[in-house]
Formats: C-alpha cells, sequence, structure tokens
C-alpha cells in the first residue's frame, strides 16, 4: 500500500483492524466464559495501550481509561476497567498460554539453530508500601544514581540499597538474527531464598525444554543461571547450553580434580585466535580473543568446555561454560556468537520496562496488577511479531508516520520504539478517541 497522505486514515483502518485480529486469536477463549461486553471492553483496553505515549503516560488505570473514554469520564473508565480487572472469568494464565503458543509457531519458522535465553530479573517499586506481594529487591537504579559525576560529586555505593519491588524470570526465543519474542515468564510471590530460586529455575527449564524438545533449542544464561546445581540438572536431562560462569565459582581442570575459580583459568593469557563477532549489545562488529579448555564439574563424568572471550569493550571476560562441542577455533567462535545473542532478554525486558511502563502499575491486589502487566506482555508480543513475520504493514507505517531519509536510517533494521510510537501516532491522529470508544 502506498503511504501518501490521502491515505493514510485507509491505513490506519487497516493497522486498527489488524490489532484487533491479533488481541481476538488470543483472547477468543475468553469470550466464552465472560460477558460479550466485558470482553469487548478488555479488547479495548488492550488495544488502548498501543495508543499511550511512552513519556507522557504510565501503567495507571486512570491513563488508559483517558485514552478509552477521553479525559471527561476518566472516573467512569477507571471503574468500568477495575471492573473488567477483576472479573473471575478469566487470569493471567490465559495470556500467558497464549504467549506460549505463540512462541511454539515462531519456533517452527526459525530455519536453524533455535535459542531460549533466560534472565532473572527485578521489578523495582521504590515508592510502594501497600502492595502484595512486594519483596526486597537489590536496587540497580540506585547504584547508577549515585556514581561519581564530574561536577557533581558523589562516591560509589559501600553497600546495595534494597527497594521493594518483584522477582522474576523470564524467556525469550530467537533464532541466529532478528528480535526475541517472550514466550515464557514467572513470578515469586514471596522472596526466594537461592535454594528455592535454584529449584524454580530447574523446574522452568524443564518445562521449556520439553515443549520445544522437537526443536532441539540451546539455553543461554547469565551469571545468575549459572551455578553448578542448574549446570549438572541441565546435563543429566540432556539440554544443550552456553550460560557465563560466576567467575568465583571452582571448576575442575580434569575429571575429580581439585576445585579452581574460574577465573584463574588462562589467567593473564590475552588469547592467540582473533575473530569477528556481532555485538548485540553495541550492534557493531567486534573482535574478541578466544581461549578454551575442557573443565569438570564435581562428581561428573562427561567434561564441559571453559570458553574465555577478551572482549576489548568489556572489563571483565565473558567465561562461558557449554556442553556444545568445542574443538577448533570456529566452534569457539560459534559458541561467542551463540552468547552475544542473549542480550536479546535484556531488550525485551528493558523495553517492557520503559517503552510499556511495566514497573508502574499502582494496583494493591496482586491478581489484577497481574491481568495488567500480562496484557502489556500481549502488546509486546503483537509488535514483536509484526517485525518477526516481516509483515508488509511495518514498512507501510514506519513511511508514513516515522519516514527517514538518510541512508544509514533507511538500512537500519526498524527498532520496537520506533515502530511502536509511528503505529500510536497513525492510529490517534486517524482514529479519533470518541469513535474509537464507540465503534466497539
Amino acid at each position: 500500500m502506498k503511504t501518501s497522505p490521502s491515505n493514510k486514515a485507509e491505513l490506519a483502518q487497516e493497522a486498527s483492524a489488524h490489532v484487533q485480529d491479533f488481541l481476538h486469536h488470543h483472547l477468543d477463549r475468553l469470550s466464552k466464559r465472560m460477558n460479550i461486553q466485558t470482553f469487548r471492553k478488555l479488547l479495548l483496553f488492550a488495544e488502548s495501550m498501543i495508543r499511550m505515549e511512552a513519556d507522557k503516560h504510565a501503567l495507571w488505570m486512570s491513563h488508559i481509561a483517558t485514552e478509552v473514554y477521553g479525559g471527561d469520564r476518566e472516573p467512569a473508565g477507571v471503574k468500568c476497567f477495575n471492573r473488567v480487572l477483576s472479573n473471575p472469568h478469566w487470569s493471567a494464565y490465559d495470556i500467558h498460554r497464549s504467549l506460549r503458543d505463540q512462541g511454539e509457531e515462531q519456533a517452527t519458522q526459525i530455519a536453524k539453530e533455535v535459542y531460549i535465553a533466560l534472565d532473572p530479573s527485578d521489578w523495582e517499586k521504590p515508592e510502594s508500601l501497600k502492595s502484595e506481594g512486594l519483596q526486597k529487591v537489590v536496587s540497580p537504579r540506585a547504584r547508577h544514581l549515585a556514581r561519581p559525576r564530574r561536577g557533581f560529586g558523589g562516591a560509589p555505593l559501600l553497600h546495595p540499597v534494597c527497594v521493594p519491588g518483584f522477582h522474576f524470570i523470564a524467556a525469550t526465543l530467537m533464532g541466529a538474527t532478528g528480535p526475541g519474542s517472550l514466550v515464557d515468564y514467572r513470578w515469586w510471590k514471596k522472596s526466594p531464598t537461592e535454594s528455592q530460586q535454584t529449584m524454580t529455575l530447574m523446574e522452568f527449564t524443564h518445562s521449556l525444554a520439553i515443549r520445544y524438545q522437537d526443536m532441539h533449542p540451546i539455553f543461554l544464561g547469565d551469571r545468575g543461571v549459572g551455578n553448578r546445581a542448574i549446570l549438572r540438572q541441565w546435563g543429566d536431562g540432556g539440554i544443550r547450553f552456553v550460560v557465563r560462569f560466576n567467575d568465583q565459582v571452582g571448576l575442575c581442570a580434569k575429571q575429580n580434580g581439585e576445585l579452581l575459580p574460574a577465573k584463574q583459568f588462562f589467567a593473564r593469557k590475552q588469547g592467540t585466535v582473533k575473530c569477528s563477532i556481532y555485538d548485540t549489545r553495541t550492534r557493531t562488529q567486534v573482535t574478541v580473543r578466544l581461549l578454551w579448555c575442557s573443565v569438570w564439574l564435581p562428581d561428573t563424568v562427561e567434561p564441559l568446555t571453559l570458553v574465555v572471550v577478551r572482549h576489548p569493550n568489556r572489563k571483565g571476560s565473558w567465561r562461558l561454560v557449554t556442553n556444545l562441542p568445542v574443538n577448533t577455533s570456529l566452534q569457539a567462535m560459534h559458541i561467542a556468537e551463540i552468547y552475544a545473542r542473549r542480550w536479546q532478554v535484556e531488550w525485551s525486558l528493558r523495553f517492557l520496562k520503559s517503552e510499556m511502563q511495566g514497573e508502574s502499575p499502582r494496583i494493591q491486589v496482586w491478581e489484577r496488577r497481574e491481568k495488567l502487566v500480562a496484557l502489556a506482555f500481549l502488546v509486546y508480543a503483537y509488535l514483536v511479531s509484526l517485525l518477526i513475520t516481516h509483515h508488509p504493514l511495518v514498512q507501510c507505517i514506519l513511511q508514513a508516520e516515522s519516514h527517514r531519509t538518510g541512508r544509514k536510517t533507511r538500512l537500519v533494521i526498524a527498532p520496537l520504539y520506533r515502530l511502536r510510537a509511528a503505529l500510536r501516532r497513525l492510529l490517534t491522529r486517524y482514529i479519533p478517541v470518541p469513535e474509537y470508544a464507540c465503534a466497539r
């Protein structure tokens, strides 16, 4: 479709219809359990999250109600939205199951290797005291704000700052290229101990491995996932993995040998093998040095491989432990490239926290807050599906509302932020709020 100003209204109608079809597809099972008017309002509130402006609105019931009913009817809209969230005929698990089904469909479209990146994370709620399920989380934001800055003073924090918040773990499915799709997540309703967190991670990854066993996925994890108990369980279960290991945790240089901290392997050695990999974090090609050797976990027979990646732009090295075969420099380079893809899960959580305002809901009841966040996850899944499937609407929407004239910006892959901003402007300008609310 052409994107001249004369047919932008037609494009907006087509985009709105596509959003509704996606929401109907994922929420259709709820229409059989709840009143048809309540179901239509649920679709309406879900679609309104796309129309909200990230830097002006938060994921508050009042802001969502304003998008649907307008500022004059905001109190009535809040009451209506509260009734939808408190409806007992649906739960966040319904959306959770839809996201998992979509992940299985997308996994079949990935031509080569399938990766599942795991990331235990925290959502901070520093101003909340009465919300259900609040836990003590360590605040990286406080450490970042206290950093020394020239002309403004400041000093590094000597002790971590703890604030109220929530613990959860997310799983992102991806291929060798392209964005990652959030396919599963799990909340902790109370602060977990280290052993409880390890057991939950084992159960979580075991369910993912069974669900995608036909694709033989490779699990990727950061140091929060890389401990000996989890790796032993993954190895016994036949799960393939590439995990960044903690520098202080011990490994054996030979079977049933002495435990040595991982940082002592290849200490003061730069590495003789150079290779160029694509850094997902900086989106540039970087030259790294590689070293690798066989290692063992205590009381295990099968060896693992420790791949040390000397990154030029990072203070510490990547110490990657994997059960994939590493006998040549090409295989070691492939391990480094696989782990570099793990940053996609960080981009996903950053988008959910900042662009979708996932940390902002002010709802005390755990069940209602979980439903609201699940709707935000569903909107995120819709935007990612547009990019993964290379839908023709993407280029039309970007050409109409986020046009770029420079050669570099025309060739760059469109990020989710730009796509959501363009779609929001298109719907807001050509489908006014009164018609938008009354047409359903």
